[in-house]
């Protein structure tokens, strides 16, 4: 991180995270929302939030973000994000990473995804109708 992030605005679990990644830093970074109240989701996130060191993927998953900054498309010392769950209504233009996404985000935004980018896809319950017989 380069500057400073007002701390009161992110969660504490995640500023555990972040802490934990610093002394002990792995190849994810991992962000994911799991047992905890709506009230702690992510609902931004800012960029000087992360790391400078490098780390393949950057775990985002069923957290409350609509957009993603556009500082993302100059981390190219990420490779991947997960980004399931997210109700993202846009992404920055030429994000270069690869991509886990679910079936709701590609309805929303496969205009803004070349299909080389998606590394992963979570097919949910609502949408299995459309797929019916696809193996």
């Amino acid at each position: 991180m380069t500057k400073q992030v007002d701390e009161s605005a992110v969660p504490a679990y995640i500023l555990k995270r972040l802490t934990r990644f610093k002394t002990s830093p792995s190849d994810t970074l991992d962000f994911s929302y799991e047992l905890w109240s709506d009230k702690e989701k992510l609902n931004t996130l800012d960029s000087e939030l992360l790391p400078d060191q490098g780390f393949a993927l950057l775990t985002l998953r069923d957290q409350n973000l609509k957009a993603l900054p556009e500082a993302l498309c100059t981390r190219t010392d990420i490779d991947c994000l997960d980004l399931v769950g997210n109700p993202l209504e846009t992404l920055p233009p030429e994000l270069p990473q690869k991509l886990i996404i679910d079936s709701a985000q590609w309805f929303r935004l496969s205009e803004q995804i070349e299909p080389a980018q998606i590394q992963g896809f979570r097919l949910l319950k609502a949408h299995a109708d459309r797929y019916e017989g696809l193996d």
